[in-house]
């Protein structure tokens, strides 16, 4: 039997029996989607968003670099060239900080990628009502299989339950 012949041909959501097709195939297993695809189509690619790879302390290391170089910037007036320093050892620490941190989330993520890409290829995606489900009888965890999700509930589900991402 075809695997195109054994998608369920009813969509749990809006029972239409046309527009139902595998996940995977809409964007090409995390490939970028094609530029005619709608919205759904679009927000079915599992690739890892590149906004979670970076810690937030690189934010925290920028801020206080900032602030050292205002402290040392109007230091002539205000005599805080050791507020400066502090600042400066503070961004240091939080710069070194996101580094590892970073590279943490790199390998947690990209350990998780095989899983998702996994699931993500059982995954069937109805183009009418824009629904993603699952017709396996263990899909991942605190995804109920056969119950319809948006597109996007359907990626923040995925990526928590693979580990991707931390639960909201």
């Amino acid at each position: 039997m075809d695997r195109q012949e054994a998608i369920p041909r009813h969509c749990p959501n809006c029972a239409c029996s046309d527009g139902v097709v595998h996940a995977a195939s809409v964007t090409g297993h995390g490939q970028k989607p094609r530029r005619s695809a709608g919205k759904g189509e679009t927000l079915l690619d599992i690739r890892i968003p590149a906004r979670t790879l970076w810690s937030g302390l690189w934010a925290c290391a920028a801020g206080c670099f900032v602030l050292a170089l205002v402290a040392w910037l109007i230091n002539s007036s205000t005599g805080w060239l050791g507020a400066a320093g502090v600042f400066a050892v503070f961004g240091a620490t939080f710069a070194s900080l996101g580094v590892w941190q970073t590279r943490l989330n790199r390998d947690r993520m990209r350990g998780a990628e095989p899983q998702v890409l996994k699931f993500h290829s059982h995954a069937l995606y109805c183009r009418t009502c824009a629904c993603v489900y699952f017709d396996i009888p263990k899909p991942p965890a605190g995804i109920s299989p056969g119950k319809a999700l948006s597109v996007r509930e359907y990626r923040r589900r995925l990526w928590y339950a693979c580990g991707f991402t931390k639960p909201l």
